[in-house]
């Protein structure tokens, strides 16, 4: 079900004070899920560390020109979805995590990998992606330190478009803090945080409203709506103590079809058997487990360490996005597989995926074009 606030993006930093929330509260035993194996489509790369996380740059004009990010303890790797070609690499890092965002609307979107760096000074540094060359290039800004007690994190769209807000899971609630881009570099506000009995572990920025998901120790998926508010019970719940990540798929209404049938699904990893819970993204129904299998030549998916998910169309079978297991074990690899395959597999009917550089403060009832908002210059 359609959540009934507009798409009309609000500040979700003026709620976020240090009033707690609750743990999610117990939700009934649920009936076993749907389950269905599905075929793995590709291996994009393989590594000889693990492989923290993934994420998914668009192309402004061709579709499989878009870019998987991968993050590991020696670089973060920018791969060509088409044929897994290396576009562009940051070496000396152990980059424990990434997370793209856009700002701007369209194809002068410009994106932006929010990577964290470990170490003993890790922190929070944001990289500007060209929408020509592919390049990474650092954004002058004051990196984000790491503080005691964070985890993960994921950058989305701010409530004008034009910013950028990162959200920082910690095990005693998450923080959020601003990220203004100007034309000569970025300012970093002030983290504003919110405590909530348990932690979080991981995210994922819902470019519709500012909102975000969320992982908890227990297998609970949290929402935290744009106003920073997280609900006492659960949006929903997995039989996992602890959710290896999650990712957020958006697509469209069916043309003709009912609401019920818009406007998204939430994943969520199992990396203790490399299975994929499926949720709906309004109202946390339960759509499904999908298991990914070996083909003829690229092994299936038993125990994985990260997931990506990239909402748009990447070209060929990934039209209707994609998403990518980081495996674990001696060899860990990225593998693909089609969100279309995914949905098709559950019995899950969808519209044409959405493009996050098309995202914009729209009323959701509202058929027409979104509302334009100029990019701002780029670094």
């Amino acid at each position: 079900m359609r959540r009934g606030a507009t798409f009309v993006l609000l500040s979700a930093l003026a709620a976020l004070s240090g009033c707690e929330k609750k743990a999610p509260a117990a939700a009934p035993v649920a009936p076993p899920p749907v389950t269905a194996e599905i075929t793995v489509s590709d291996q994009l790369a393989a590594f000889d560390t693990p492989i923290n996380a993934v994420a998914f740059w668009t192309h402004p004009k061709i579709p499989f020109n878009g870019l998987a990010l991968v993050a590991t303890d020696k670089a973060l790797v920018a791969l060509n979805i088409e044929d897994g070609a290396e576009v562009a690499r940051i070496d000396g890092i152990a980059a424990k995590g990434v997370s793209v965002a856009y700002t701007g609307y369209g194809a002068d979107a410009w994106g932006y990998a929010a990577v964290e760096t470990g170490g003993q000074s890790a922190a929070i540094a944001l990289y500007a992606i060209d929408n020509v060359s592919r390049t990474l290039t650092p954004v002058a800004m004051t990196p984000i330190p790491v503080a005691s007690g964070d985890r993960g994190f994921c950058i989305g769209r701010d409530e004008a478009g034009k910013g950028l807000l990162l959200h920082i899971m910690r095990a005693d609630g998450w923080s959020t803090i601003p990220i203004a881009i100007a034309s000569d570099g970025a300012s970093v506000g002030g983290r504003k945080s919110a405590a909530f009995g348990g932690g979080l572990l991981s995210c994922a920025a819902d470019d519709l409203d500012t909102s975000f998901f969320a992982t908890a120790p227990g297998g609970a998926v949290v929402h935290v709506d744009k106003n920073g508010v997280a609900g006492g019970a659960p949006f929903a719940r997995t039989p996992m103590s602890a959710p290896a990540g999650l990712g957020i798929v958006l697509n469209g209404l069916i043309e003709g079809g009912p609401t019920d049938e818009c406007c998204g699904e939430a994943l969520v990893l199992d990396g203790e058997t490399g299975g994929v819970y499926v949720f709906d993204h309004d109202d946390g129904k339960p759509l499904g487990l999908v298991t990914i299998k070996a083909s003829f030549d690229v092994d299936g998916v038993a125990k994985a360490t990260a997931i990506g998910v990239g909402t748009g169309n990447f070209g060929g079978v990934y039209r209707d996005g994609v998403v990518a297991i980081g495996t674990a074990g001696e060899k860990p690899a990225v593998r693909l597989v089609p969100v279309n395959s995914v949905l098709d597999a559950l019995g899950v009917k969808f519209g044409e995926a959405a493009d996050r550089r098309m995202l914009n403060p729209h009323d959701e009832e509202e058929t027409g074009f979104p509302i334009n908002i100029p990019p701002p210059q780029h670094p």
